[in-house]
């Protein structure tokens, strides 16, 4: 190979080299704008489908049942994973054919990730069991069945058991799970517990005050009676 030759493949071999590099530079602003693209779509989803609300309203996007006429709304903001979580659900529970009449009830996701590994997973599960109107079988499934998963490396085995045993369609469960729907519910539920300054789970308000020691049925009850009789 003479000197012009290897002159020529040496500038050959720069071009070719500023090329690919051009190329990935490229590839990456692109990546880096689809990832923008999807930041914002995630929080306008959040802010348009799913405000925050304050502990004193209930909101189309709330999970609630008893009266929705009822003189009392509890709001909750709960942790599925969570012990006293579990305590209070087992004291609702008992004392709901009583009180469901005068009680409208909301439940909303605070997980505790940092204590509670699987908890935003059980939370994804609910939510996605909402999106087939199976919030509260699922809701009820999870703290049931809390001592089989609590401790469990792997709960997802465990709750797609849920899965097939209220019936969902499993294919469309999939989809949902880790949608841009589901996270929006659950981050909208997380900030309006924090604009609200819970700290604790569960957090109880009765018509947006938050009340303690309620986690006993009759402690709860009282708690009931006296906001639906004005005290």
């Amino acid at each position: 190979m003479n000197k012009k030759e290897h002159q020529r493949q040496v500038r050959e071999q720069k071009q070719a080299a500023a090329e690919r590099k051009a190329a990935m530079m490229k590839m990456t602003y692109w990546g880096l704008g689809a990832l923008v693209v999807a930041f914002v779509l995630f929080y306008v989803i959040r802010s348009i489908m799913f405000p925050p609300p304050s502990v004193s309203e209930v909101v189309a996007s709330d999970h609630s049942k008893g009266n929705p006429n009822a003189p009392v709304t509890i709001v909750e903001y709960s942790d599925f994973q969570c012990p006293a979580c579990k305590a209070q659900y087992d004291s609702i529970k008992e004392i709901w054919s009583q009180v469901k009449s005068s009680v409208r009830l909301v439940y909303r996701h605070f997980p505790l990730t940092n204590i509670h590994p699987h908890s935003m997973t059980a939370a994804h599960y609910a939510e996605a069991a909402a999106r087939q109107g199976k919030f509260w079988e699922m809701h009820d499934l999870l703290f049931e069945n809390y001592n089989q998963w609590v401790g469990a490396k792997d709960v997802k085995p465990l709750f797609d058991g849920y899965v097939k045993q209220l019936g969902l369609d499993a294919e469309q469960f999939a989809k949902d799970v880790d949608s841009s729907e589901v996270r929006a519910k659950i981050a909208s539920d997380l900030q309006s517990a924090r604009r609200a300054h819970v700290a604790v789970t569960p957090s109880l308000y009765l018509n947006g005050e938050l009340v303690t020691d309620v986690r006993t049925a009759d402690k709860l009850k009282e708690a009931i009676r006296k906001v639906k009789d004005g005290y």
